[in-house]
């Protein structure tokens, strides 16, 4: 619920930002000259960061339904890596599971479950990358299906 909350307050800035990217190209623009060429560039920066805002809040909400289907559907528990005591996991328990969940995924690279959860391994592994792109991938199969 903390998350969500900070998500909406998160598009309520850049809707605010947005509008005021908006103004201010429109008021290059009326000034003409190079006021023009200003003006459309800060439409294309506002298109491309409205771009990206909406492709990251697609991503969460579809990695969230995801991992809802995981636990309600199949009982799967996201997380089974060993912790420290400040919760980050161990090294080597999460390097094991990765290569646990690699194998997985190459046994079965069209199941949007194991590429899920290769994910997380990845995650746990400190692969932020590599975590997203198998992901991505798990959303991709999902959709297929």
């Amino acid at each position: 619920m903390r998350s969500r909350l900070i998500v909406g307050v998160l598009l309520f800035v850049v809707a605010f930002y947005a509008l005021a990217l908006l103004g201010m190209g429109a008021a290059f623009m009326a000034a003409g000259g190079l006021g023009i060429v200003m003006g459309l560039g800060l439409y294309a920066v506002l298109v491309a960061s409205l771009w990206a805002v909406v492709r990251e809040v697609r991503f969460g909400v579809d990695s969230m339904r995801l991992a809802r289907t995981l636990t309600e559907e199949d009982g799967v528990p996201l997380d089974t890596v060993a912790r420290d005591a400040l919760g980050r996991p161990d090294p080597a328990a999460a390097e094991l599971e990765w290569q646990r969940r690699k194998g997985i995924v190459d046994n079965a690279p069209n199941d949007w479950r194991a590429w899920f959860m290769l994910g997380i391994a990845y995650d746990n592994a400190r692969d932020r990358r590599q975590g997203r792109a198998a992901v991505r991938e798990a959303i991709r199969l999902y959709r297929q299906r």
